[in-house]
C-alpha cells in the first residue's frame, strides 16, 4: 500500500483524511487494555499450577506417610493396619482432587490468554508496519512519534517473547 501518495486516501472519504493517526492510537490502547488482561491472566495461571503442584505435593507425602506407617505397624495389632487408611485416604483423595479440579479452571484461562496474546501480536504488528508512513504522512511531531515507538516497544513480537 502506497501510504505515501498525497492522492490515496486508504480508501478514506476526504471529510475523515488526517484520523489514521488517531486509529492507530486507539488501536495500540485497545492492545495495552489486552495487555493487562493477559498479565492478570498470567498471575492467575500461575497461581493456579503453584497451588496444583503443591496439592500433589501434599498428596504424594501422604501416600508415603501412609506406606510407612502401614510398612511400620505392629504385626498383629487388630485394626491399626486399617486405621491409617481411613484418615489417610479420604484427605489424599480430597487433595487430589481439588489439585485435577483445578485443570477446569486452567483451560478456559490458558484459552483466553493465548487470544489475548494473540489479538495484542496482531494488532502492534500491524501498527508497527504503518507507524512510520502514517507519521510522515500526517506531520507527526517527533515527540508523538517517539512516545508511540515506545508504547510500542512495551509489546511482545510473538507469542514466544517470553511473556
Amino acid at each position: 500500500m502506497a501510504w505515501d501518495s498525497p492522492s490515496d486516501d486508504g480508501g478514506r472519504d476526504a471529510s475523515r483524511q488526517g484520523t489514521l493517526g488517531d486509529d492507530l492510537e486507539r488501536s495500540v490502547a485497545y492492545a495495552e487494555q489486552l495487555m493487562i488482561s493477559i498479565n492478570r491472566a498470567r498471575s492467575r495461571l500461575r497461581t493456579f499450577r503453584l497451588v496444583q503442584v503443591a496439592l500433589f505435593f501434599v498428596g504424594a507425602t501422604m501416600a508415603v506417610t501412609l506406606a510407612l506407617s502401614v510398612s511400620l505397624s505392629p504385626a498383629g495389632s487388630a485394626g491399626s493396619e486399617l486405621q491409617p487408611f481411613t484418615i489417610y485416604l479420604p484427605i489424599m483423595a480430597g487433595i487430589v482432587g481439588v489439585a485435577g479440579g483445578l485443570t477446569f479452571f486452567v483451560g478456559p484461562l490458558r484459552r483466553q490468554y493465548e487470544s489475548d496474546l494473540m489479538t495484542t501480536i496482531e494488532i502492534t504488528r500491524a501498527v508497527r508496519e504503518v507507524l512510520p508512513a502514517v507519521a510522515k504522512r500526517e506531520n507527526w511531531t517527533e515527540i508523538r512519534h517517539g512516545t508511540m515507538r515506545a508504547r510500542l516497544s512495551r509489546f511482545p513480537i510473538s507469542d514466544r517473547s517470553g511473556i
